[in-house]
């Protein structure tokens, strides 16, 4: 879905403002074909998740259910087209553009935001865990360019782009249950959530 309004504010002056909204059905992704049987081949797990410090005990830690596979517990999965897996998409444009007889501006801001409805459906943890929302793309994007001539048919020409961060999606490999390591693991090895 797109809609725009495109006006002209003073002579050689014209502003646009556009709204996008798209949605992708039916996404490619992996699918565990054992999905009903969950409840049997995986343990919840309550954890606490160290936060982006990777250091437990500070502010930005969080309690978790984590999901680990029982031992002796196979999983089968396979790449399907699910909607469940969609990703959908809203963005507002805005130009401002400005002609000249000797030079051109264009300038516009862009604020965007991609989500995600599921990563994947592949084990309970990608489905519950890891789950969906912020995926990829820039919040804020902010370009600028214009071009003058000068004498002799000689062009002089810039441009300047600002744009915000992209998301971040960290990763914390949860230790695995030792006979040294006893709280906050799980006996599955390899758990990255």
């Amino acid at each position: 879905i797109t809609v725009s309004v495109d006006h002209q504010l003073l002579p050689n002056t014209a502003i646009s403002i556009a709204y996008l909204n798209t949605r992708e059905r039916d996404a490619q992704g992996t699918l565990d074909q054992n999905i009903d049987q969950w409840g049997a081949l995986y343990t919840p797990t309550q954890l606490r998740d160290p936060g982006r410090d990777g250091e437990l005990g500070t502010a930005d830690d969080r309690d978790i259910t984590a999901y680990s596979l029982n031992q002796g517990a196979v999983t089968s999965t396979r790449t399907v087209n699910d909607d469940r897996l969609a990703t959908r998409y809203d963005g507002m444009d805005v130009v401002l553009t400005r002609r000249s007889a000797r030079w051109n501006m264009l300038a516009g801001y862009t604020y965007s935001r991609t989500r995600v409805d599921l990563t994947s459906l592949s084990n309970p943890n990608n489905a519950f865990v890891n789950a969906g929302g912020e995926s990829g793309g820039r919040r804020h994007n902010l370009k600028a360019t214009g071009s003058y001539e000068l004498p002799w048919k000689v062009l002089l020409a810039g441009n300047f782009r600002l744009q915000s961060g992209l998301p971040i999606t960290r990763g914390w490999a949860v230790p695995q249950c030792t006979g040294t390591v006893l709280t906050n693991c799980v006996r599955q090895n390899n758990l990255t959530i």
